[in-house]
């Protein structure tokens, strides 16, 4: 049998796990089985191991197989909730042209338009989300649809729209609803309480 080492930002985040602290909090005792994979090899022959599947190389290899697929962003796909709290919903995934089943996280501030009830929220449920970030959790995802903001990019910051009151996300911030034109899809944005 061969040693090697598991660094901390390699570590899996089992359900529950919602920050980097507490990431680095889990505990493992020896003899514990977990599942690893060869990341490098040091000059002295020790093994670098992580635990963590290679997410970025993953999603690339799902563009490739298929190229009219935009996983990162864009595309949304079949998730299962396995833990609900207070900061967010731990999901399993898979991607296209895949058998693994893979862990992911959903922010509250991504699960909805609306304010995050973790009450109408239940372990099993099947849900659509887009992976929108990678970070040492593993994947993060967005339960919202991506906005098309190209119509926004190049309007006078001095031109005036209407807008509709969406909802009041707290004291500091409204959600507003605007459309762009007749022909372009409405946008939701914050309006600060500063500007209003």
């Amino acid at each position: 049998p061969r040693q090697g080492f598991v660094l901390a930002r390699n570590i899996e985040a089992c359900d529950g796990i919602t920050s980097e602290k507490d990431l680095l909090s889990q505990k493992f005792s020896v003899g514990d089985e977990v599942h690893v994979r060869v990341t490098g090899m040091r000059s002295d022959g020790k093994l670098f191991l992580s635990m963590k599947d290679d997410y970025l190389n993953i999603i690339r290899r799902s563009i490739r197989e298929k190229p009219s697929l935009s996983i990162h962003g864009t595309s949304m796909i079949d998730a299962t909730i396995k833990n609900v709290s207070s900061v967010g919903l731990r999901v399993s995934f898979r991607l296209p042209n895949s058998k693994a089943v893979r862990n992911g996280f959903v922010p509250a501030s991504l699960v909805s338009w609306e304010p995050y009830s973790p009450e109408v929220h239940q372990v099993g449920q099947e849900v659509k989300a887009r992976i929108v970030n990678i970070t040492n959790l593993g994947p993060v995802f967005s339960m919202l649809d991506k906005q098309n903001v190209s119509a926004w990019a190049d309007v006078p910051r001095t031109r005036w729209f209407q807008g509709v009151v969406a909802k009041q996300i707290n004291s500091r911030f409204l959600l507003m609803k605007m459309q762009f034109s007749k022909e372009d899809q409405p946008v939701m944005g914050a309006l600060h309480s500063s500007h209003s």
